[in-house]
């Protein structure tokens, strides 16, 4: 949808989903909801769709939003004709128009708006997982966003008190680094936020407050800034200590106290060091201070006496490797003849590799027109995975021991046919599409997730790595060739070409090559490629091709 934002990229799941891991979907798709315009409550849009309760909605909402609890999860449906009387006039009539027809408006809206926050939902759910849901809509037609949400928690997401306490330990021991900004320690406390939302187990104000205070004292440079914050009376207006108080305060104070200072907070370094309100006196500072110069300056001097060890030790060991040594003339001439011997040996390992292989492919070819074509077994094609921004490479030829026939059929089992001379990219249909439409005209509804307009097979930009095998093109589909002429009147061994007087010769079959057209014609979307293990003399011998005749034997395409 147009008003939707941009999901993160790692939005993705891949196997069983889990709490952690559909809480950010969730969140992304609550934003979704505050997008589009919506007429029941226009400060907040469709949030009180995504939330689903008073509760929750409370929780995200614009401060003083109340929860339109006659549209949820949708307002009554109006009848299909105005509720017109007799007695009215013609202005009443009119108004009752206008009413009626913005009431089927909004109903129609609300519903469109719990369809697309599914859809958009199932985008990131994997596969199998997506049709249990569906399954489960199938028999719940008139099922709300919340209950979308609820089916992926219940089913898949109940978290355990080890769960949640494992979330609460890795928000507490959060290692935020003031350099960073208070933005990265907000994000995170949001993330725990609405994590705890979504499991239905949200957490108060103080307990936000906590995880917050117990980072902002860690970084151990904001003294002044805690104590104005604990000086608050937590009652009295502008002195409350609520979370939003929290985040409104803090990033406004941290920044105008590092801005004031006059190292930066980079040099402080980061970590759980607790800053305590009673600090101590400047004298016990420099002691301390003291102390620790005292121990970098004995620690120094220990390394500086470890280095001067090593440096002696390293000395005589060269001393000792040089004595070893032979002449460097011997050394020199050994490596000589050890390279000479590997050539001559890589040289021999070719040569017997080249007869071997020679050898093989004129044993392959007198038997392949035995053998039938190798189809592979169901379910053994492997889907392959997308690469993002890897450019989708043109094949010029089919793989190893593999044969095309006229109709694009490889012996594999696979398509190579492809409509198009000059095929266009669609990073949801794939790099051969029979229409040859671009991505902005690619017709499919639930398009991939990382489907971009700008696509091409040079920068698929993370799309479908699909029809990239094909490169044989062939505009229409060939004549299906019988392979025989029945004539005659012969006996049944001649029926193909009898023996009567209409005959015409025994076994007459109609044969058809690369390049020669009957109904259609193939070529090549490159440069016509040496054909499996064929060279190029070969290539030019055997017509550029093999295919499949109706003797069921794999033929050279020429002499048959």
């Amino acid at each position: 949808m147009r008003f939707f934002p941009q999901p993160p990229a790692d939005l993705i799941i891949n196997g069983v989903p889990t709490a952690r891991q559909l809480s950010p979907i969730f969140s992304h798709l609550v934003d979704c909801s505050r997008g589009p315009p919506c007429a029941v409550d226009r400060d907040n849009n469709y949030l009180y769709i995504a939330t689903g309760t008073p509760e929750t909605y409370a929780l995200f909402a614009a401060p003083g939003s109340t929860f339109p609890q006659a549209h949820y999860p949708n307002s009554e449906r109006p009848d299909d004709v105005p509720p017109y009387t007799d007695d009215m006039t013609r202005g009443e009539e009119a108004r009752i128009t206008a009413t009626h027809a913005r009431d089927q408006r909004i109903h129609e809206e609300i519903n469109n708006m719990h369809t697309a926050l599914i859809t958009q939902g199932l985008k990131f759910i994997d596969l199998p997982y997506q049709d249990g849901y569906k399954l489960w809509e199938s028999v719940n037609l008139n099922r709300s966003f919340r209950q979308f949400m609820d089916h992926f928690l219940d089913k898949y997401a109940d978290t355990q008190a080890e769960d949640r306490q494992a979330a609460e330990d890795e928000m507490k021991t959060f290692n935020w680094n003031p350099a960073d900004g208070i933005e990265v320690l907000v994000k995170k406390l949001e993330q725990t936020r609405v994590f705890f939302i979504h499991i239905r187990s949200p957490k108060t104000d103080a307990q936000l407050v906590d995880y917050g205070m117990i980072q902002i004292k860690g970084a151990g440079i904001y003294t002044e800034e805690i104590k104005a914050w604990n000086r608050r009376d937590g009652t009295t207006a502008g002195q409350t200590k609520t979370y939003n108080d929290f985040l409104q305060y803090f990033p406004t104070a941290t920044r105008t106290a590092d801005k004031a200072r006059s190292i930066p907070a980079s040099v402080f370094g980061h970590g759980l060091n607790a800053v305590s309100e009673n600090e101590g006196s400047i004298t016990s500072s420099i002691e301390s201070f003291a102390a620790a110069q005292s121990a970098h300056a004995s620690a120094n001097a220990e390394s500086i006496r470890t280095i001067a060890a090593l440096q002696q030790q390293n000395q005589i060991l060269q001393q000792q490797m040089a004595a070893a040594q032979p002449p460097t003339h011997q050394i020199n001439a050994m490596a000589q003849q050890q390279t000479a011997q590997q050539q001559a040996m890589v040289q021999q390992a070719m040569a017997q590799q080249a007869m071997m292989q020679s050898q093989q492919m004129n044993a392959f070819t007198q038997q392949q027109q035995f053998l039938p074509p190798q189809m592979p077994q169901a379910g053994s094609q492997i889907r392959p995975k997308s690469s993002t921004y890897q450019a989708i490479p043109v094949p010029t030829a089919p793989p190893a021991v593999t044969f095309i026939a006229p109709d694009g059929k490889g012996s594999d089992g696979r398509n190579y046919r492809t409509y198009h001379l000059n095929p266009i990219y669609c990073p949801t249909c794939g790099c051969s599409t029979y229409d040859n439409h671009t991505p902005a005209q690619c017709p499919e509804v639930n398009k991939h997730p990382l489907h971009n307009n700008g696509a091409t097979r040079a920068n698929p930009m993370g799309g479908t790595l699909k029809g990239s095998h094909k490169f044989v093109y062939i505009p229409q589909t060939p004549r299906v060739n019988t392979g025989y002429q029945q004539s005659g009147r012969g006996n049944r061994r001649n029926r193909a070409a009898g023996r009567g007087g209409r005959g015409r010769g025994r076994n007459q079959q109609q044969q058809q090559q690369y390049g020669m057209t009957q109904t259609g014609q193939m070529n090549f979307m490159a440069a016509p490629p040496m054909m499996n293990a064929f060279n190029a003399n070969q290539f030019g011998q055997y017509g550029g091709a093999q295919q499949w005749n109706n003797n069921h034997q794999w033929n050279n395409g020429a002499g048959m």
